[in-house]
């Protein structure tokens, strides 16, 4: 077992995910970029129009009390700032890198912190120590007291220091301020740390849903409803990227399907607590299992050759818009700033599949969302319309569960790298200097006869918290090749593959060139999919869809199949597993256990499973449940995301007419990252959590007795308005929501009129009442965008929706939403980015299962085509071994490509610029597992 200490569990996400295609940048010699006016600071940003508004505003802000400050050095000038805003997120970081090496950066830049070490040592970016604490001029004097405010785990990121010996800068790790000394260290080490950008936000990326699908009626409906039963109803599938009717479903020849796993009895589609037996099929290309099979459908034939036809078993505990009280003190941290006596309903990773497969079989096979009247008129047709009505077109779509996926950094990362965590298992070790468990494989795949003797269980001993507050010293195992990779990996992979419940390969096109370009983010905010990853930082661009469509809620990401009420499932080896946890109370401090235990070799604590596991086949009570769902509140992760700014070292050098800007950046850079103004009004425009720490407490407790005064107090949500006293909150919110579509709509006319001069203040002064409840009252907005044209409004230009909801202060997160992302931030349910310190992320596509070979070598990504086997013929092609990984083995288990692709992975990562700093990790194999 290997000891190391871990950095903060904090993580870095979407934005910093497509920097440059991972690549360091070379650079030489100091940046003379910047405008060639003498009177204008240069700020370059990656945003969107809309926001790049906002961004422009709280420059302006900066530059006008700079100006005001320094009128008489400026001698009657007036100097100015300029944002330039990139909306695509690669260009920007291309163009970044090309003026870096040109010479022609701005003066202020949008950083990610995966580069923030590589600035610091090609000297491009400027050490910030001496302005935040005053030793030189530019922030205010509140500016050491605001980087002590925000999240630490966000400030930590943008800190580096210059190892002894070494040429280049390390990130530094859990800092604190020294103030007798003015300088910001390492607590552990005392090393002094520099302090090079500053972020804007800590967002968080976890998981969403539609809260449309879970409506009293539809949830009624789940459970109600069994496959047996009689419909006629037609679906759809994809051919020159439309949607053509394709096959009608009917209740003929379904008994068996789904069934209570008890009883053996054909059972409703969901059942909350009842252990319930799946037998999934491809339901988007056929009628039903039977012709599923007959035809050679991959998913049905799994279902034949890995349970003989039995199916999977899978006890849902409840649905994701769904809380319960915590009443035992003994688990609620007392330093928390969330709401400490809240839980979630949280869902394991079979759950979580078996309930997408499940909803979506009904949302897509029922003719659920047509009116009375649509189905009378259409009574003497041989069909209704299956699928979901959308608004935004105006025609009806199969509905999708979700989209998890491994093929890029950001699907690795953003989907993988939390369901790992929730199972005590990372990619990479904690000093980022492998990602091979073992080190004394043999040079080849004929030395060993099972893909089991490949496997890795070394471990570090990491630090988590927990919901007690005491946190847990935990065996985390990593690596590619490890064994709880393995096990969270090929659940991982089930989602698509038995579960069928993927956007992108669910089978409802002719062929994959069929389907177009329509991403999972796509399906998801255009109201087609029922879950889907989200950022903090996504609101915006999610508020833009009408709530008819897709009205966003947020929940916990899966968690390890060990806290199970009682399953069975494929596991990373394609062998049926079982899993029931132990009926046990949730653990306390070290209690808690671990999903491994190196000595025991078994998972322990709140992990631990029932001596006999088929003792949890039974019907689960309301107590059991929630004493279940107590242990899984502190073992979910997300991954978190940071990105701010930092000042190009050319603006030190500035003399003349430009000296200006030596103190004018540094103001610029405080408002735009740590002004608490600023913050307030990048929330309110959907851009982010707020970066305070005490904000993001009263973003969260907004209409709490004590938070009357709060810097959210005038926020609007679908909690209500906390000036309201006695006013409904979604009354509030609807009323508000409405208003915010005419000003929208109004916008859209006014965008087309090249003389439009209406104003945000003149469009409210003329509808200035605003009905809630049947009373009358003055609208209430920002009146920081009286003066903003409605011709000028930003965002979607068939929407609006968005601009015009940050006009009236409404954030579409409820209180359940903001509490969930609390806990991310404040570090409960965070995940550390895997590629924070690697600048090279080739051995990272070494886990791109679509890439690997064409076709794929897994079920996961192939499900759209019809194999024409017996599923004896399909066990035959399914490699279970290494040595297996051929031509003559069709198809690979997660565990065999796993240990075909972690060599090569190791050596890309010893091969990647981080290498050189690293002169005594063991070097693998030759590379001979390239399969």
């Amino acid at each position: 077992m290997k000891k190391r200490k871990l950095l903060r569990n904090v993580s870095l996400v979407a934005l910093s995910a497509v920097l440059v295609g991972g690549t360091a940048m070379a650079f030489t010699g100091c940046a003379k970029g910047g405008s060639p006016d003498p009177d204008v600071l240069t700020i370059y940003i990656f945003c969107n129009d809309s926001d790049a508004t906002v961004n422009q505003n709280i420059v302006n802000r900066a530059m006008d009390e700079f100006n005001e400050t320094h009128k008489d050095e400026l001698g009657g000038r007036t100097v100015t700032a300029k944002v330039e805003n990139q909306a695509d997120q690669l260009l920007y970081f291309t163009t970044l890198s090309s003026r870096f090496a040109n010479n022609e950066a701005s003066d202020i830049v949008y950083v990610s912190p995966k580069y923030v070490t590589t600035y610091a040592s090609q000297g491009k970016v400027v050490d910030l120590t001496p302005y935040l604490t005053g030793a030189e001029k530019g922030m205010s004097g509140a500016a050491t007291q605001a980087a002590s405010e925000i999240w630490p785990d966000a400030l930590e990121l943008y800190a580096a220091y210059l190892p002894k010996g070494e040429m280049s800068y390390a990130n530094a790790s859990d800092i604190s301020y020294d103030a007798s000394a003015k300088k910001w260290k390492e607590t552990e080490s005392s090393t002094e740390v520099g302090i090079y950008g500053l972020p804007k936000d800590y967002s968080s990326f976890a998981m969403g849903y539609n809260r449309n699908f879970f409506t009293d009626e539809l949830k009624e409906a789940y459970t109600t409803m069994t496959a047996t039963q009689n419909r006629k109803v037609t679906s759809w599938k994809y051919v020159a990227n439309k949607p053509q009717a394709a096959v009608t479903h009917t209740g003929a020849n379904m008994s068996g399907v789904v069934t209570n796993a008890i009883t053996g009895a054909d059972a409703p589609l969901i059942n909350i607590g009842v252990p319930t037996t799946y037998k999934p099929f491809n339901f988007y290309k056929y009628a039903d299992y039977a012709a599923a099979l007959a035809a050679g459908d991959p998913v049905a034939l799994s279902v034949e050759a890995y349970t003989d036809g039995e199916g999977y078993t899978v006890t849902i505990p409840g649905w994701p818009d769904e809380s319960f009280e915590i009443t035992d003190k003994k688990y609620q941290d007392k330093n928390a700033p969330y709401r400490t006596d809240m839980g979630h309903i949280t869902y394991t990773y079979a759950e979580y599949g078996a309930l997408q497969w499940a909803m979506s079989y009904y949302l897509t096979t029922f003719a659920w969302d047509q009116t009375a009247s649509e189905l009378d008129e259409k009574a003497g047709e041989n069909t209704t319309n299956g699928g979901k009505y959308l608004a935004s077109t105006k025609s009806y779509q199969n509905v999708y569960g979700g989209e998890q996926y491994e093929n890029s950094e950001f699907g690795i990362n953003g989907y993988l790298l939390p369901w790992l965590a929730s199972n005590d298992v990372t990619l990479i070790t904690s000093d980022y200097t492998r990602v091979w468990n073992t080190t004394d494989e043999p040079a080849t795949f004929g030395a060993n006869d099972t893909v089991e003797q490949y496997v890795g269980y070394d471990t570090e001993t990491v630090h988590k918290m927990t919901l007690d507050g005491a946190g847990r010293d935990a065996e985390v195992q990593y690596g590619m090749d490890a064994a709880n990779f393995i096990e969270t990996y090929g659940a991982f992979q089930e989602i698509g593959s038995t579960w069928n419940a993927n956007c992108g390969t669910s089978g409802d096109a002719a062929s994959a060139n069929d389907r177009g370009n329509n991403s999972g983010w796509t399906y998801f905010t255009m109201g087609a999919s029922i879950f889907y990853g989200a950022g903090t930082w996504d609101a915006s661009t999610r508020n833009e869809s009408d709530t008819d469509d897709f009205w966003f809620g947020q929940m916990p990401v899966p968690v390890s199949e060990k806290f199970a009420l009682y399953s069975t499932v494929r596991n990373g080896y394609y062998e049926v597993e079982k899993y029931s946890n132990a009926p046990t109370d949730k653990g306390v401090g070290d209690a808690v256990g671990s999903a491994y235990d190196p000595e025991t070799k078994k998972p322990t604590g709140d992990y631990a499973q029932r001596e006999d596991v088929e003792d949890g086949l039974k019907t689960y009570t309301e107590a059991e449940i929630l004493q279940n769902q107590l242990k899984r509140q502190d073992k979910w992760g997300a991954r978190m995301d940071s990105v701010g700014y930092a000042v190009n070292t050319s603006v030190l050098e500035h003399e003349g007419d430009h000296a200006w800007k030596k103190e004018a950046a540094f103001l610029v850079l405080e408002y735009l990252t740590i002004n608490r103004d600023s913050q307030v009004e990048l929330t309110y425009a959907g851009a982010q959590m707020p970066n305070f720490v005490d904000q993001c407490e009263e973003f969260l407790k907004y209409q709490d007795e004590g938070y009357e005064d709060g810097a959210f107090n005038k926020m609007i949500t679908p909690d209500g308005d906390v000036t309201r006293t006695g006013a409904e909150g979604r009354a509030v919110w609807n009323a508000y929501y409405e208003y915010a579509a005419a000003l929208a709509s109004q916008a859209r006319t006014e965008k087309n009129n090249a003389n439009s001069t209406m104003t945000v203040k003149q469009y409210i002064d003329a509808h200035s009442k605003i009905t809630i409840n049947g009373k009358e009252e003055a609208v209430k907005y920002n009146a920081d965008y009286a003066d903003t044209r409605l011709a000028d409004f930003g965002g979607n230009a068939t929407s609006l929706r968005a601009y015009s909801m940050r006009v009236l202060n409404m954030v579409n997160f409820s209180e359940k939403d903001r509490d969930l992302n609390m806990r991310m931030e404040y570090g409960l349910n965070s995940a550390k980015d895997q590629l924070m310190y690697t600048q090279d992320t080739s051995w990272m596509g070494e886990l791109t299962e679509t890439a690997i070979m064409s076709p794929t070598p897994f079920l996961a990504y192939y499900n759209k085509d019809a194999l024409k086997q017996t599923a004896e013929q399909f066990l035959a092609t399914v490699a279970t071994k290494p040595a297996d990984a051929n031509a003559q083995h069709r198809w690979w288990t997660p565990a065999v490509s796993l240990i075909v692709n972690v060599r090569d992975a190791q050596l890309d990562l010893n091969n990647g610029n981080f290498a050189a700093a690293t002169d005594k990790q063991t070097q693998p194999g030759d590379g001979a597992f390239a399969g």
